[in-house]
């Protein structure tokens, strides 16, 4: 007996699928990783880390896509109705980008963006029912 339903993993093969073909094709990356990171607001717990854990492997398979994947993760957390768990799931991501002497854009874009998450979390009405977690992983970098 499974304990998975068909649809969430329907929804996790598709996912591996789609970060299989952005390890092989990169010409399409635009739309797989927007496919990918639009992931992230899975009503699934599952799902949303294991887009996490792909994101990352991304990474290390491919460094030089730290700015690209960075700035579409970017312009997701800064759509309007965006819940704190899907921004919660962002920010473990850009948590775990690794920075460097060289990556200066990709610093300045990772500073941007967490100023703006700050403000856009502070604002958001849920902000109070936030449990100390959330709160303390979504603002880590800042310490």
């Amino acid at each position: 007996v499974s304990t998975q339903s068909t649809g969430e993993h329907v929804r996790e093969t598709s996912i591996r699928t789609i970060y299989q073909l952005l390890l092989a094709k990169p010409e399409q990356e635009k739309i797989l990783l927007t496919l990918l990171i639009n992931k992230l607001g899975d009503t699934s717990r599952k799902i949303a880390s294991l887009v996490v854990y792909l994101l990352r492997n991304l990474l290390g398979s491919h460094p030089k896509m730290s700015l690209v994947i960075v700035k579409n993760l970017q312009q997701y957390l800064f759509r309007p109705n965006l819940s704190l768990t899907q921004i919660y799931y962002g920010t473990i991501f850009l948590n775990q980008v690794r920075l460097s002497e060289e990556a200066e854009e990709l610093t300045n874009t990772l500073v941007d963006t967490y100023f703006g998450l700050f403000k856009k979390v502070i604002h958001a009405q849920d902000f109070g029912n936030m449990c100390e977690k959330q709160v303390s992983e979504l603002f880590i970098n800042y310490c």
